[in-house]
C-alpha cells in the first residue's frame, strides 16, 4: 500500500507470481500459491505461498527478479539464487545462495537464452549472470571490459533485439545510444 510501499520488482517462476522489495520490507520476496497468481495464502503445503527475506550482512534492496535455471534475485549489493528440490520451490523446501557480489541497478534485466544481463549498480558495467556447469556455479562477467569508456556517465536502460540481428542496446544517462 502507499504507507508500506509497493513491490519494486515483479516476476514469474514455476507458476508463481513473485513480488520483491517494498519500502518497509526492502529484502522480502512474496511468491503466490502455485498456479494461483492472485492468492497469497500462507501455509505448510507445497502449493502454498512463500514469504522469504533475502539474508545478507547488510540491507540490500531488491532490484529485479528473473527466472532462469533458478529464481534469480538482483539486489543493490549481490545476486542471489533461490532454488528448491527436485519438485521445485515450496514453503518447506527453499534455499537461497548469494552467487555474486556485483550489485544491480533497479531495472528489469534482459534475458538472452540461458543468460541474464543486468546493469551493475554503478551503471558503468553490463554484466552477465549465468550458470556454468564447469564450475557448478554462477558467473557474472563484465561485458564491456574492452571498452569501459563507452559507458561513461552511466547506462540508463538496456534492451535486447533478437531479429533481424541479435543486438543489445543501451541508452546512457547522457542520451547516447550504444
Amino acid at each position: 500500500n502507499s504507507t508500506r510501499g509497493y513491490p519494486k520488482a515483479v516476476g514469474l517462476y514455476e507458476q508463481r507470481l513473485v513480488f520483491g522489495g517494498t519500502t518497509a520490507q526492502p529484502q522480502t520476496i512474496w511468491m503466490s500459491e502455485s498456479g494461483l497468481f492472485n492468492s497469497f495464502g500462507a501455509g505448510p503445503d507445497d502449493e502454498d505461498s512463500i514469504v522469504l527475506d533475502i539474508v545478507s550482512s547488510e540491507v540490500n534492496e531488491i532490484s529485479w527478479i528473473a527466472a532462469g535455471r533458478d529464481l534469480i534475485i538482483g539486489t543493490s549489493g549481490s545476486e542471489v539464487s533461490l532454488e528448491g528440490g527436485s519438485s521445485g520451490i515450496s514453503p518447506s523446501n527453499i534455499r537461497q545462495r548469494i552467487r555474486t557480489y556485483h550489485g544491480s541497478k533497479p531495472q528489469q534485466p534482459v534475458l538472452i537464452r540461458e543468460e541474464v544481463l543486468f546493469v551493475q549498480g554503478s551503471e558503468r558495467k553490463v554484466r552477465t549472470f549465468r550458470y556454468d556447469y564447469n564450475i557448478d556455479g554462477y558467473t557474472g562477467e563484465d561485458l564491456n571490459f574492452i571498452a569501459d569508456h563507452i559507458t561513461e556517465g552511466g547506462d540508463k536502460r538496456v534492451a535486447y533485439s533478437q531479429e533481424p540481428d541479435a543486438k543489445l542496446y543501451a541508452v546512457t544517462n547522457g542520451g547516447k545510444l550504444l
